[in-house]
């Protein structure tokens, strides 16, 4: 699996500052994810984004010592909102665990496509926040199914939480 980080990201995870550059590995979209550090009711938060599905993870309230070692704290996240959206057969969470344990980190490689969809995200959950101004009567489970039930017409006017049980219950 490969991360792509937003800066304010890639600065806390102290990745080594570097050019975009296109990634040379695995193509495969489905394998292919942007991170995003952004900040809601003065709390540091992290979306987690798919870039074929647009299936998304949002994690509230993070602190530093809650993200180191990061590959672990993706997988445990991604796996619970499957869990939780109810996507994952016995087959696809072990293919789920498989190839999204081992995680190659990279710098953000500007997807306009996929940073725009992250911050339409971004800003339904700062509208759920500031509508009721207390981050902590937030679950970050439901928030994360309420924004992969969006129908989006980036992918075909389906949602991606749909799209991302195909995918991986095919595999």
């Amino acid at each position: 699996m490969i991360l792509y980080c937003s800066l304010k990201l890639s600065k806390i995870l102290n990745l080594p500052k570097q050019n975009v550059v296109k990634y040379e590995g695995n193509t495969d979209k489905i394998l292919q994810w942007n991170a995003q550090l952004f900040f809601a009711d003065k709390k540091k938060c992290i979306i987690i984004t798919n870039k074929e599905t647009l299936y998304s993870v949002i994690v509230l309230d993070v602190l530093k010592k809650d993200i180191i070692p990061f590959d672990k704290f993706v997988t445990y996240n991604l796996m619970e909102q499957m869990a939780y959206d109810e996507i994952l057969s016995p087959n696809s969470k072990q293919w789920v665990k498989n190839n999204f344990s081992n995680i190659e980190l990279q710098n953000t490689d500007n997807d306009k496509r996929v940073i725009g969809s992250m911050n339409e995200f971004i800003n339904e959950v700062k509208h759920h926040i500031y509508s009721k101004p207390n981050i902590s009567y937030l679950d970050n489970k439901i928030l994360s199914s309420y924004a992969n039930t969006n129908i989006m017409s980036l992918i075909g006017f389906s949602d991606p939480k749909s799209i991302m049980a195909k995918k991986i219950n095919i595999a």
